[in-house]
């Protein structure tokens, strides 16, 4: 039986309210409905609310041809390494304030991206990044001041589940997401954009199919973490 998981791990502290943009692709324009705003409680978290809306994507993914990509799909939080796989993803959710794991890790490159972010649009701002680390494969995103928008970032976080989803082992070309990835979300820059069908159908290929060894980080507080 194949399984896929994607699992999150939150880094600084957690938003307690956030709000949310329902999308729709109407024949190549993307259609939104108002805002609605969300509060924690006991049974929903912000990382519980951006693994539901991480689950539509991949599900949308693993049905695009038959057959699926996979029998088994789950989105959570990361609670338990030793259940990791190289064929799932894992994403880092940075809030306001907290150090980028990149950051810590391999400086160079983050200083890389911030610098070519500061040189195409005059600011050091980010909205999510992957690279291939030593200790393997590192996404995250990073979270605004104020409310996050849970649409918004599990569309930036899936845009660098599909730079994860490289075939680095074949020497792929971690860029490929952006001239091959369909459109929609899979499209650099900022912004509220959805998955379009062809993103769906090129991800179904990738999501059980590509291993790639995920970075662990140490010392947040996670079992075996």
């Amino acid at each position: 039986m194949l399984s896929f998981s994607c699992v999150l791990v939150m880094v600084g502290q957690e938003p307690t309210t956030w709000y949310n943009t329902e999308l729709r692709y109407d024949n190549g324009t993307w259609m939104s409905k108002p805002a609605t705003t969300h509060k924690a409680t006991a049974d929903t978290t912000f990382i519980d609310a951006l693994s539901q809306s991480l689950f539509h994507l991949f599900n949308a993914a693993r049905e695009a041809a038959t057959p699926k990509a996979a029998d088994v799909l789950v989105c959570s939080r990361l609670i338990d390494k030793s259940l990791v796989k190289t064929t799932d993803v894992v994403g880092y959710v940075i809030a306001k304030g907290a150090q980028s794991i990149i950051q810590r890790v391999e400086a160079a490159a983050w200083d890389a991206a911030v610098g070519r972010a500061k040189a195409a649009h005059g600011n050091t701002a980010v909205a999510g990044m992957c690279i291939p680390a030593k200790d393997g494969v590192i996404s995250e995103v990073y979270l605004p001041n104020g409310e996050p928008n849970v649409a918004d970032t599990a569309f930036t976080l899936f845009h660098e589940f599909m730079h994860n989803k490289t075939r680095f082992a074949a020497g792929e070309d971690i860029n490929w997401v952006h001239t091959r990835g369909g459109g929609g979300l899979a499209t650099p820059g900022t912004g509220l954009r959805g998955m379009t069908p062809e993103t769906a159908k090129i991800m179904h290929g990738r999501l059980s199919t590509v291993s790639n060894k995920q970075y662990l980080a140490t010392g947040i507080g996670l079992k075996g973490l």
